[in-house]
């Protein structure tokens, strides 16, 4: 495919990507902020326990052989009813195995009131491996409408679903068979959108073909996840199920933006760039486009979060969920220093250099652990969102260094794309702070008001500086809206 073909499927797979984010984002936090009326943080916290030990069976049995396909060029089929077969018997292991040890799971993690559930969480796995493994190709073909399609049907269902469980009981049994429809509804529609019918297939033997490269997907794929698992059975073990919901939730918002960019930057950004291996200034370009529409999000974002997350949890969530303040506002900050460790792991591994990436995750998850253990023993679940702001912001100068001697970039162009967000940011915060003071807004209306006005505000000033000085996200955010 000519790289010209590459940069149009990317933007049109992007297109696809950007309508499907803000559709899940949308849906999702409206979801979050009617269940967090009818539920209370502990009942998000059990079903965070719930759902870990199963999760975190998966991922470190996981051969993650479906990143490796994804690179591989030419016809990946042959690998298809292997891969298939062997996610199914590993999550029928799964489910046997956490069925078993559901008891002194739920001790472990001071959550014996939701023993029966806990036995019931490996068929979270069992649910999500029955997909049809053909959907790999939707991302390899770069065919992101039938993702928007898979998605737009799960996401609604769990919305529903959820709801009207969560009105109905009152517990985190919604939540539990809320994400159980949300994973058998999605499973269904990779049959629905593509042809190929998986079969069961014993002859692994093929897979061997991908160990050499996937042999580093399979470590970075237990590292890149392992923090979050351990992160959560720290918490859930030293300060139980009330406190790591307030946790879970806030990273959760506080990731929103960044994650819904990066989410839709990576899938369309790891074939695209397999595809320019060769290229150091493409891969460089598309980094740098990539960090402009991320640092346009995340760093508004992050101020906005500094002086204002209490009102808008007041007025998103109740004063059930006031506790997580100063949670949310650490872990903006985080958020906005993952911003580099989550988008250039990606470029790494596409680019064939996923030894490095390996190593990283072990550097990162050393320190991460030992931050968590000593923060979250003196603070609290604050302790622990201050070890994840400072682990991120270690991790992004360190990813910089060497995305920087592979692609070759001065640190002055990264300040370059940092400047427009970062000044169009401080000029609204100080905005902000001036009318709230003078016309010494109370009332949630007039909060909300203030911040549409605000947004429209900053998004003027980057698109007037980038018009005057073609500089900051403006070139790139028409070069994302153009028509194909």
């Amino acid at each position: 495919m000519e790289q010209s073909g590459i940069l149009k499927k990317s933007i049109e797979g992007g297109q696809w990507m950007f309508l499907n984010t803000i559709f899940q984002k949308i849906l999702g936090l409206g979801t979050f902020f009617i269940l967090a009326r009818l539920l209370i943080p502990e009942d998000f916290g059990l079903f965070a326990i719930i759902a870990l030990v199963p999760t975190f069976l998966n991922l470190i049995t996981s051969p993650n052989f479906e990143t490796t396909v994804l690179q591989k060029s030419g016809d990946v089929t042959p690998y298809l009813n292997a891969i298939w077969t062997l996610n199914l018997v590993r999550a029928l292991i799964i489910t046997f195995v956490i069925f078993l040890f559901a008891a002194p799971i739920a001790k472990f993690l001071h959550a014996e009131k939701a023993i029966d559930a806990i036995r019931l969480g490996g068929l979270l796995i069992l649910a999500q491996y029955v997909e049809n493994v053909a959907q790999l190709l939707f991302f390899k073909n770069i065919d992101l409408k039938k993702v928007f399609m898979r998605d737009a049907v799960s996401r609604t269902s769990y919305s529903i679903s959820s709801i009207l469980l969560a009105w109905w009981y009152s517990s985190f049994w919604a939540l539990f068979l809320g994400n159980m429809i949300f994973f058998l509804s999605s499973s269904i529609m990779t049959y629905v959108l593509n042809q190929f019918r998986p079969r069961l297939s014993f002859n692994w033997k093929p897979l061997k073909d991908l160990l050499p490269y996937g042999k580093w997907i399979i470590g970075q794929g237990i590292l890149g996840e392992l923090y979050g698992y351990l992160e959560s059975i720290i918490l859930g073990r030293a300060v139980g199920p009330a406190p790591l919901g307030l946790y879970s939730r806030a990273k959760g918002l506080a990731y929103t933006p960044s994650g819904s960019f990066l989410s839709i930057i990576n899938k369309v950004g790891f074939s695209a760039y397999s595809k320019i291996q060769d290229s150091c200034d493409k891969a460089k370009d598309g980094f740098f486009k990539s960090l402009d529409i991320l640092l346009f999000v995340t760093i508004p974002f992050a101020f906005l979060i500094l002086v204002g997350s209490r009102e808008l949890i007041l007025i998103l969530l109740g004063e059930n969920w006031i506790a997580m303040d100063m949670l949310f506002k650490i872990l903006a900050f985080a958020a906005l220093a993952n911003t580099f460790g989550a988008l250039i792991p990606n470029i790494l591994n596409a680019l064939g250099y996923p030894q490095i990436q390996l190593k990283i995750q072990i550097f990162a998850t050393s320190i991460s652990l030992l931050l968590l253990l000593l923060f979250t023993r003196l603070y609290g679940v604050n302790g622990a969102a201050l070890a994840v702001l400072i682990t991120e912001s270690i991790m992004a100068l360190v990813y910089l260094y060497y995305l920087k001697k592979i692609v070759l970039f001065g640190f002055q162009d990264i300040f370059k794309i940092i400047f427009v967000p970062l000044i169009a940011s401080l000029t609204v915060l100080g905005l902000g702070i001036v009318a709230v003071n003078f016309f010494a807004i109370s009332d949630n209306i007039a909060f909300v008001v203030l911040l549409g006005i605000l947004a429209c505000v900053y998004l003027g000033i980057v698109l007037e500086f980038g018009k005057i000085f073609n500089q900051g996200p403006y070139r790139t955010i028409l070069l994302a809206l153009q028509k194909n």
